[in-house]
């Protein structure tokens, strides 16, 4: 049944946006935060000692009784920053994180999403249409084709074992019960895809809901790029699906293990393809080092990924000359994809 639009009854839910410099940007996540419908909500906006006048601009929310502000008294680093608003800052029973470079769209998605776990109290976690955004192409792309999204609630089990192919599922603009956070204490984790960690082994915990709207856009752009040039934030990919997989073993009975065995080799296939085409395109001094570590340590999974002839094709041709093609025949792809990220 629909909730009851109440603030003493229905659970609080806090909104939280995380902030470094984004001054130029972080009002628009802010609003849209407050435009959500849910009549029970906080706005927590933990500013990681910006540098620049985020903190004059955040000065038009005073006074606002749904927004709260803080400011770290020194840089505490960005998972810290997550961790203190969560544990410390947020005082609701269930958790949203809006980027302080991206924004919601959807005003009923929280309302929705409440809907969903009032009725089913295994629900851990609610996703709507993640939008991406990239500024250097002026484009968006939408990403709910797949089966999830033709009904609303799914075992937890059952999306892990699509999420190699789905992977879209977005942190940003997803309902959290805060205090899976924090027993996870997942903000301290020594992998930097903490969001994909996240989202992951919550889906091991309990059912998942999905709303078929768009709801949450991401900003590609230079700033949110920089890292994904390294070789330890590619490595992190491997070492991330490593780690889900023991924590899933934990989680499940021995007669899922046969296909939580084809999880891990397709989420890995998945990962090796897309970190060694991403750096062999932007980066090839450090897709000579990863696709090293890839053929010592998983050399068979390398053998099968290669039977993929269009993507080992785009590997050993002339990356000048594929980046070309590219440029010609698709620029919108260049575009969304390359320009300004390579590197000789």
């Amino acid at each position: 049944m629909p909730l009851q639009q109440t603030t003493d009854t229905l659970p609080l839910v806090s909104i939280i946006v995380t902030s470094y410099n984004r001054a130029a940007s972080v009002t628009k996540a802010i609003d849209s935060a407050l435009e959500q419908d849910y009549p029970n909500i906080e706005v927590i906006v933990s500013d990681n000692r910006s540098t620049d006048n985020t903190m004059e601009v955040l000065s038009a929310y005073t006074g606002n009784p749904r927004v709260r502000i803080s400011q770290n008294a020194q840089n505490v680093g960005m998972m810290p920053n997550f961790k203190i608003a969560t544990d410390q800052l947020a005082k609701g029973e269930y958790v949203m994180y809006i980027s302080s470079d991206d924004y919601m769209v959807n005003p009923g998605f929280v309302s929705e999403a409440m809907d969903i776990i009032q009725q089913n109290p295994a629900v851990r976690l609610v996703f709507g249409v993640m939008i991406t955004y990239n500024i250097h192409a002026d484009r968006k792309a939408r990403f709910n084709t797949t089966p999830l999204w033709e009904k609303n609630l799914w075992n937890g089990f059952e999306v892990l074992k699509q999420y190699p192919e789905n992977g879209s599922l977005c942190f940003g603009g997803c309902l959290m019960k805060r205090q899976d956070l924090v027993d996870m204490n997942i903000f301290e984790s020594k992998y930097l895809n903490v969001d994909t960690e996240c989202i992951l082994k919550l889906m091991l915990q309990g059912d998942v809901g999905f709303i078929n709207k768009d709801s949450y856009v991401f900003v590609r752009h230079g700033g949110n790029e920089s890292g994904s040039m390294s070789e330890y934030s590619h490595l992190s990919r491997i070492y991330l699906a490593e780690e889900v997989y023991a924590f899933a073993k934990t989680k499940i009975t021995a007669s899922q293990l046969p296909e939580l065995e084809d999880w891990r080799r397709r989420m890995l296939e998945q990962m090796i393809k897309a970190s060694l085409y991403f750096l062999r395109m932007h980066n090839p001094p450090v897709f000579s080092s990863v696709n090293a570590f890839v053929k010592k340590n998983y050399s068979e999974l390398l053998k099968n990924i290669s039977k993929d002839r269009a993507w080992y094709l785009k590997i050993k041709l002339n990356r000048h000359l594929v980046l070309g093609l590219y440029r010609v025949f698709k620029p919108h792809h260049y575009k969304q994809e390359f320009s300004g990220t390579q590197k000789n």
